[in-house]
């Protein structure tokens, strides 16, 4: 009888330590499992880090760049003069122009062209929900670069009347009553 008590106690232990090694091994492997989610999610947020970091310092670049070329007036003049009459443009020729402006080439200046004709676009159907025709356009892009009705109606081939009674119907639309309101309003609408 005690050779079988010790046999079934020894059975028992040995069950026991089955069990207490089943559970160390799931025990390491959990923990291994949480090391390599660990492991994973910081590599991950490394890449992610690195990947903003290029990216903030690309956008760097690129304000720079713009920076350097479009607080030149001159610069500032020529894409006003090649995008005189955007509205039958489309995106894609606008953007041609602006990157045939540009003093560089490369991946740099095409994004500059490709921001440039999205302003443009953009540009575009704003004057168009505010209801300016191309010509109320053209004189807003003139009165803002400082030209006097007489001067608009010179360069446009047309009457200094003309010029008078187009700048009132902008006002209209614009709900402004002066030349300087016009053009405040339009920079903020992002007409100019």
């Amino acid at each position: 009888m005690e050779t079988r008590y010790k046999a079934t106690v020894q059975q028992k232990q040995l069950i026991l330590r089955r069990n207490q090694i089943t559970m160390l091994i799931l025990v390491i492997l959990l923990i291994t499992l949480v090391l390599l989610f660990i492991i994973w999610r910081n590599s991950m947020i490394r890449k992610r880090n690195e990947e903003l970091a290029t990216t903030n310092k690309n956008k760097d670049e690129l304000l720079s760049f713009i920076a350097k070329d479009l607080y030149n007036e001159d610069f500032n003049q020529q894409i006003r003069s090649s995008l005189r009459g955007f509205e039958g443009m489309d995106e894609e020729e606008i953007h041609q122009r602006v990157a045939a402006l540009l003093p560089r080439s490369g991946q740099m200046a095409d994004e500059v062209a490709s921001y440039v004709a999205r302003l443009v676009a953009e540009k575009k159907k704003t004057g168009s929900k505010i209801g300016l025709t191309a010509r109320e356009k053209e004189i807003v892009l003139l009165s803002a670069e400082g030209l006097s009705s007489a001067k608009i109606a010179e360069k446009l081939f047309i009457s200094v009347h003309t010029v008078n009674n187009h700048k009132q119907n902008i006002y209209a639309k614009m709900g402004v009553k002066s030349n300087s309101e016009m053009i405040h309003q339009a920079t903020k609408l992002g007409l100019i």
